[in-house]
């Protein structure tokens, strides 16, 4: 970034005679230059000190047409504020000699590009907006707030001594009050001329007589967060305007960039999250002093909430093996900061960080609801923009749960992908899928501990009894078994579900009893075979594979990715006749 005409006054102000910004502002990137009297014509893109004579020499015969320009003048007179100049010249006199001038110049010149070059530096280092607000803090020393859209502070640095209301409510309160954000935003702003940012709000408060500064960061229209800076003085002050927006480009650099990062600039949280996922962290001594160093807002339950974006090069969730909980690349061009400050809107009452590209949120649980109530539908839009996906998952007390929660929700999303039905779900909650993933994991340990990769196994012998009777007299009876028993044995309501008549469902039930060869007043009995069912469901809309067809010598296919090719061939069932 380059230092600007206003930037320049603000350094000299203890030493201005007059000054006159021009109306267009050169980039000042070819460097500092002393005027003499050989060149004839002055490139724009330096910044030139002179004399009263050489900076009127240059002035009045060296300049190029339409061109912006910044003069420095050691001395001052009225002859040179005379001279007829376009309106993009800038011209600065001062009460300095030409050394004196040079070097106070150079000082200032050079100790801006390291505020600029640590404020860089910060962004890249993806320790979080605090971190670059402890930068900005360092050049421009004064109060300095990272809002979100909501209000809510990110991140701060208060000048110590000097209060007003504002900073007050800022830091006591962590948000802006209705009140406060509608008394800000009444206020007109005073754009300084030729200035082409419409949106913040300069204005000075009648409480403490201090100007204070209120920018909106915006992508694509909307507002994804606002820095609010509050002076230390009442005057205008518009070279720290410019160096806001300098601040303003690195926040929003930041925000909006590919790089995964550790939200918030707490990273303590982020570190934490990760020790306890990875089963680092089990001692109660030492999670209690971590506890110390993050502010959680967890009171006592929490819910967990993972969102992933799936590379749209690959199928969503893929898995290369049979392990469920594989790690999946992330499109290289989600703006995580800018989705989490969107996503920390809807759940404001939350701890965020971001794990192995996907966003993890401990979000406060605040009712014994068995479900956990948000705005599914903002939460679908902001996912559907990126092709991203949120699991939401079981609730607990205790952070040590973290991890086995964790890799339950995530499973939820792979699952409710295919045995969901619903193309346009984003939202999905690990318990409509628990069932599954139990089978899943009950199938790698058959496989694992026995070496028998046969899903039939996990089923009752009784309902493969009934699928084959299905199948033989073309009938739907594990269809009408499966309703009858998920309406708690109600033969009207299940009858009514089915389109039957109750005596056509009755005759049915018994039926399936006869074949079952068991009464299914048996409660235990029931319940393996509604969990059988679930088995034959995983296996043939998950897996693609068709249980009936697995033959002697062959082993199901237990990728993620590739169904059974040979559904088509007829041999000997490598199940019992009679099991």
């Amino acid at each position: 970034m380059f230092y600007t005409p206003a930037m320049l006054a603000g350094w000299l102000k203890s030493c201005i005679v007059s000054s006159r910004i021009g109306s267009v502002y050169p980039e000042c990137s070819g460097g500092i230059v002393l005027l003499n009297g050989h060149k004839r014509v002055l490139p724009p893109e330096c910044l030139y000190i002179g004399d009263l004579v050489t900076v009127s020499d240059a002035i009045t015969r060296k300049l190029m047409p339409d061109k912006p320009y910044i003069f420095l003048c050691a001395g001052s007179s009225p002859d040179l504020d005379a001279l007829p100049c376009s309106e993009q010249i800038t011209l600065i006199q001062t009460n300095l000699d030409l050394l004196g001038l040079y070097n106070k110049v150079q000082f200032h010149v050079h100790k801006f590009l390291d505020w600029d070059r640590t404020l860089q530096q910060a962004v890249l280092s993806n320790e979080g907006f605090q971190k670059i607000l402890d930068c900005a803090y360092a050049g421009m020393k004064t109060t300095l707030v990272m809002l979100n859209a909501g209000y809510k502070v990110l991140a701060a640095c208060y000048e110590s001594g000097l209060r007003d209301p504002l900073t007050t409510e800022l830091q006591e309160n962590g948000y802006l009050s209705f009140e406060s954000v509608k008394e800000i935003t009444s206020h007109t702003s005073e754009h300084r001329a030729g200035s082409d940012e419409l949106g913040y709000i300069e204005y000075l408060s009648a409480q403490s007589g201090r100007r204070t500064i209120m920018w909106p960061i915006e992508y694509e229209n909307t507002v994804v967060g606002r820095l609010v800076v509050v002076m230390n003085d009442s005057g205008p002050a518009p070279n720290y305007l410019d160096l806001c927006r300098i601040l303003i480009f690195y926040l929003r650099q930041y925000m909006l960039s590919g790089r995964s990062a550790s939200y918030g600039g707490n990273a303590a949280f982020g570190s934490l999250v990760a020790d306890l996922i990875e089963l680092k962290l089990s001692d109660q001594e030492e999670l209690k002093e971590r506890l110390k160093q993050v502010p959680l807002v967890i009171k006592s339950y929490y819910h967990l909430l993972v969102v992933s974006f799936p590379n749209e090069t690959e199928p969503a969730f893929p898995q290369q093996s049979a392990e469920p909980f594989s790690p999946v690349a992330a499109p290289p061009n989600i703006p995580w900061n800018y989705v989490v400050s969107q996503l920390q809107q809807i759940f404001p009452f939350s701890n965020i960080t971001i794990y192995h590209n996907e966003i993890l949120i401990l979000v406060r649980k605040t009712s014994r609801s068995s479900r956990f109530e948000f705005d599914v539908d903002a939460v679908t839009h902001i996912l559907s923009y990126y092709n991203g996906y949120m699991a939401v998952g079981n609730y607990s007390k205790f952070l040590t749960s973290l991890a086995p929660i964790y890799h339950q929700t995530r499973t939820a999303v792979r699952l409710g992908l295919t045995l969901g039905g619903n193309p346009k779900q984003r939202v999905f909650y690990y318990e409509d899928y628990a069932i599954y993933q139990e089978i899943e994991l009950a199938a790698m340990g058959l496989k694992n501990i026995y070496g028998i990769t046969n899903y039939v196994y996990l089923c009752h012998p009784a309902l493969i009894r009934l699928l084959r009777y299905d199948r033989k007299h073309d009938n739907n009876l594990c269809r009408v078994l499966y309703v009858y028993l998920t309406t708690d044995r109600n033969a009207a309501e299940a009858a009514r579900e089915l389109y039957l008549h109750r005596n056509t469902m009755l005759y049915k039930i018994s039926k399936i009893e006869e074949i079952l060869g068991q009464s299914l007043d048996d409660c235990m009995f029931r319940s393996r075979l509604l969990y059988s069912y679930y088995v034959l469901e995983y296996v043939t809309r998950y897996l693609k594979i068709d249980i009936l067809n697995l033959y002697k010598g062959q082993k199901p296919k237990l990728s993620w990715l590739e169904p059974e090719n040979n559904l088509s061939v007829q041999e000997e069932p490598f199940y019992p006749e009679n099991p």
